[in-house]
């Protein structure tokens, strides 16, 4: 509208010929012929002339192409505008203090292009929504410098133009006690694009956490440098991911949340026997969430929930055969489907699918987890449900309606009837099974992808793999479920691709658009010395998380970042699981 303004004054200024001694034109400046005019009042006639064709020849210099105005302003003429905004304000959560509050309000639905630079370098996030109201979080932020945002606005089928002035805010530093992060390597030409976001705790010298650090759960670019992060001090926290109805949702072992990238938390759940936190938190028959929980299609949740037996005759030593059995009271593991209201409609509970008397290294050790679960997968291509048990290094398939199993993957060891004939066999070279896997999930294509820990690689009473040689990596098997058979698809680590040992925790996910997988080396843990150990009671503990190619040659590492700290000495930092967001704003169809 202002440049037709501009435009309009220039064509009452020529048709006038000109305008009184002094004035200045629609831009702010003064008209130096007409100033000469007032002070030479004595000229000629053809000074006079002369003067008057240098001002039409100025006019006709200062008149724009209007074809090129109606081409690059086509959402002007069509009358967007803005009403109030931008206004840009840092976040009030102390959860999320690396985000702001944007608001912009149009006089007709626009959708909004947010660039946020400073002297890091630039970031572009498109902000999903047509509204002429606009409340939208600024995600992306720079820490501890002056970030200038500009927000742009478009309809529709337009094109974007700048709303306001770019805002200037200055945005707080990373906190003292965040984790180092530390890039050892980067390819973004072969990177999957977007964030990484990850949850990292704080090792307490043990496998188990510092609670008093709480949740973390970061998002980092692809040159290492965080943009975004949720901390949350009331314990830590284990799975997460984007959920349907909401943007987050995270898992604690006494709660579940669904937050928004401010840190508001709209939807909760928590185990009927604690005190939940917040009070609109709808109760669940669990004693726990413990370390996964997934959307089934059906909008209703899978979980992961503890149940303890007591065992007559149960084995008393992991090492030690001939030490007599004993009375035991064992804690096993349950899959649990419930409602968003808060009722359980399905169990799944493994003390009555798997041999109870089976151990597996740490079965014992790690306070009588017999089986230890840490993954929960509903497989809509044949409605089952799959279940990830570590201590028991098997993969579990079960029919969603009848309760049955229908295939295990892993180990032969120590399955006798009438599991084994649901064992898969191996087909074909290289073949490795899976020893303490996490994460197992079912890809597009059919096959199962995984984070193999690789740890002990054996079963009691057979001698463990020395943790100094040993290796984790992520695998791909394929299975036939009627010829009951499982064959090595791809794998990295070890010589496949890096040495490296991470006997807990941990993840691997397939990255949709590059075909890449992104893995999870999140629980390395050494001794003193820095030397691999597999003494989960007394280690240091890092992360690696660690992006590799996959095609018809070896595959390529491509990113690699270190969560480590040395001078921690027998403690550290570690990673439950990681996933690339292709951006902060997904839409719902993301």
């Amino acid at each position: 509208m202002r440049r037709w303004m501009i435009i309009i004054s220039i064509l009452l200024f020529v048709a006038c010929g000109g305008g009184t001694s002094g004035e200045t034109d629609d831009d702010g400046m003064v008209n130096d012929d007409q100033a000469d005019q007032t002070d030479q009042t004595d000229q000629t006639d053809q000074t006079d002339q002369t003067d008057q064709a240098d001002q039409a020849d100025q006019s006709d210099d200062l008149l724009p192409d209007l074809s090129e105005v109606e081409d690059s302003d086509a959402d002007t003429v069509t009358g967007l505008q803005v009403l109030e905004g931008p206004t840009i304000v840092l976040n009030d959560d102390p959860k999320v203090p690396l985000a702001a509050k944007g608001t912009l309000k149009t006089n007709i639905p626009t959708l909004l292009r947010l660039t946020i630079a400073s002297t890091e370098g630039m970031r572009v996030a498109e902000v999903p929504g047509l509204t002429a109201d606009h409340v939208f979080p600024v995600l992306g932020l720079f820490p501890g410098l002056p970030n200038t945002v500009t927000v742009e606005m478009k309809e529709e089928a337009g094109s974007y133009i700048a709303a306001g002035e770019p805002v200037v805010i200055d945005v707080p530093a990373l906190p003292g006690d965040f984790p180092p992060l530390t890039l050892l390597s980067a390819k973004p030409e072969a990177m999957e694009p977007g964030w990484t976001l990850l949850n990292i705790s704080r090792s307490d010298g043990t496998a188990e956490t510092d609670d008093l650090y709480g949740c973390l759960i970061a998002a980092v670019d692809g040159a290492g440098r965080v943009g975004w992060y949720f901390r949350d001090t009331a314990n830590d926290c284990y799975d997460f991911g984007p959920i349907s109805d909401g943007w987050l949702m995270i898992q604690f072992l006494g709660r579940l949340i669904v937050t928004d990238p401010l840190g508001a938390i709209s939807v909760a759940w928590h185990p009927e026997k604690r005190t939940p936190l917040y009070d609109f938190s709808v109760p669940v028959a669990v004693d726990v969430f413990h370390h996964a929980v997934t959307e089934m299609p059906s909008g209703n949740f899978l979980a992961l929930d503890t149940e303890r037996r007591t065992l007559a005759g149960w084995p008393s030593s992991e090492t030690d055969p001939s030490k007599p059995p004993q009375d035991a009271v064992v804690t096993g593991d349950e899959a649990v489907e419930f409602t968003r209201a808060g009722a359980v409609v399905n169990r799944w509970k493994l003390f009555d699918l798997l041999d109870p008397y089976r151990i597996g290294y740490t079965s014992i050790r790690m306070f009588k987890q017999w089986s230890h679960a840490n993954a929960v997968y509903y497989d809509e291509s044949d409605d089952t449900v799959v279940i990830s048990s570590r201590n028991q290094s098997v993969v579990v398939k079960i029919g969603y309606a009848d309760g049955l199993i229908k295939w295990m993957l892993g180990p032969h060891d120590n399955w006798g009837e009438p599991w084994a004939p649901y064992l898969l066999e191996p087909l074909g070279e290289p073949f490795a099974w899976n020893y303490y896997q996490h994460a197992a999930k079912r890809l597009d294509d059919g096959r199962w992808l995984m984070f193999d820990n690789g740890a002990y690689r054996a079963f009691p009473y057979e001698a463990m793999y020395p943790a100094a040689d040993n290796w984790s990596r992520a695998v791909i098997f394929a299975i036939d479920p009627f010829a009951m058979t499982v064959s090595q698809v791809w794998e990295w680590g070890s010589d496949a691709g890096e040495k490296i040992y991470s006997p807990y925790l941990s993840d691997a996910d397939l990255l949709p658009q590059t075909g890449n997988v992104l893995i999870t080396f999140g629980g390395i843990t050494t001794d003193a010395a820095g030397v691999p150990t597999d003494d989960l009671l007394n280690c240091a503990v890092s992360a690696r998380i660690i992006e590799v190619t996959r095609g018809d040659g070896p595959s390529e590492k491509v990113f690699d970042l270190l969560i480590d700290d040395p001078a921690a000495d027998l403690n550290g930092w570690r990673v439950y699981r990681s996933a690339r967001w292709n951006s902060l704003y997904p839409t719902p169809e993301e």
